[in-house]
Formats: C-alpha cells, structure tokens, sequence
C-alpha cells in the first residue's frame, strides 16, 4: 500500500524526490549514488537570525 519514490538526478551534486502533498522537493548528493530510499522525512529549518535576512 506503499506509494512508489520517485528520485530524480539534476546533476553531480543536486537531486529531487517527489514529496505527496508537498512536491518536488531538492536534496544535495552526498553520495555518487542515488539514494533507494522507501520513505522520507522532510523538515524546514528556521532561518538563523545571524544571517542578517
């Protein structure tokens, strides 16, 4: 009942996973492999105060 990842490549250092209900979702490679991955976690970090944004 699993629903099916979908990983794509953009280039050397950058991918997209489709996320249900979010989108498309960009994730930097750490490895030369994509990953095989069967379920995720997405979290959004806060911005830091210091970066003067």
């Amino acid at each position: 009942m699993g629903r099916s990842v979908v990983v794509q490549k953009l280039n050397r250092k950058w991918a997209q996973v489709k996320v249900p209900g979010c989108g498309w979702v960009r994730l930097r490679l750490t490895r030369p492999e994509l990953p095989q991955a069967k379920t995720f976690h997405v979290t959004l970090k806060p911005p830091c105060p210091m970066d003067g944004s």
